[in-house]
């Protein structure tokens, strides 16, 4: 069966109101884009969106459809669900809530995809408050972020990315790809994909275009929630490295005691900050 070249394109959103959401309102710009792309709003929020919401998104959009699961469900699950019951499109778009872009994303996104049809893995150069973030290079449990990047077609050697804005053909993954490891509730679903592409496919695509991105990591937020947030990402490491040799999983566990005693310091010196400035 022929695919077409059409986007599925799926949104996750979580505590967010679909009127705030970036990526929601990003999309709402790029309708002229998506006259026979499905435009999916996954939401995992305890309160769904209300009806008169839907009514109206679905009126913005050729194709659109709402899913609520208050229990939250994992992002791989959604994945997995969306992978398998949209095989009649070509191409599957992932988005998180808090990405911004424009029209330039899909002007950009379709001519690569003219320019390189056999291309697989289309990813935008992301940036955090000018820092490009994605793509990055990733050796053994750890990434580094690149200082640029060109866009154009690339290696997968020691290529992640972000998932959030990347384009995927679904000729991969209904080939070669068996699927985002459920077990991966949040944290490292990025770093599962990027590792499973690779194995599978020597080059990728990388364009340009203005495309932010928010990162956990450089949010502020009370040391419970960052504890929170270390423990799925430790738990999500673990399972990325279950099968890794014995001396990486040794690294990898002393890497994440010191991520854990580094957390727990620069809490106790926050603490110890906020304590004399009360003295004062």
């Amino acid at each position: 069966m022929k695919l077409s070249d059409e986007y599925c394109i799926v949104v996750v959103l979580y505590k967010m109101d679909v009127e705030e959401c970036p990526s929601v309102q990003s999309l709402l710009q790029c309708t002229e884009y998506l006259q026979r792309s499905r435009v999916i709003l996954w939401d995992n929020s305890p309160v769904g969106v209300p009806a008169e919401k839907q009514a109206w998104l679905k009126k913005q959009f050729s194709l659109f459809s709402y899913t609520h699961t208050p229990s939250n469900l994992s992002l791989s699950s959604i994945y997995n669900q969306v992978c398998s019951e949209n095989k009649g499109f070509g191409y599957l778009i992932l988005l998180d809530q808090d990405s911004r872009f424009g029209t330039d994303y899909f002007k950009q996104l379709n001519k690569a995809k003219q320019s390189h049809p056999k291309i697989d893995l289309f990813a935008p150069a992301i940036y955090h408050n000018s820092k490009l973030v994605s793509p990055g290079l990733y050796y053994a449990f750890k990434g580094k972020f690149r200082s640029s990047i060109q866009s154009g077609v690339h290696s997968t050697q020691n290529m992640c990315i972000i998932t959030s804005g990347i384009c995927i053909s679904f000729q991969y993954l209904h080939s070669n790809f068996t699927g985002f490891d459920e077990r991966l509730r949040v944290y490292n679903i990025d770093t599962f994909f990027s590792l499973q592409f690779r194995k599978h496919r020597s080059e990728f695509f990388v364009f340009h275009c203005a495309f932010e991105h928010s990162l956990s990591q450089y949010e502020e937020e009370e040391f419970a929630a960052r504890m929170r947030r270390f423990a799925d990402y430790r738990t999500s490491l673990l399972i990325l490295t279950q099968n890794y040799p014995l001396h990486i999983k040794l690294l990898g566990k002393l890497y994440l005691f010191y991520e854990a005693l580094r957390l727990r310091m620069k809490n106790v010196w926050h603490v110890g900050v906020v304590a004399k400035q009360e003295k004062l």
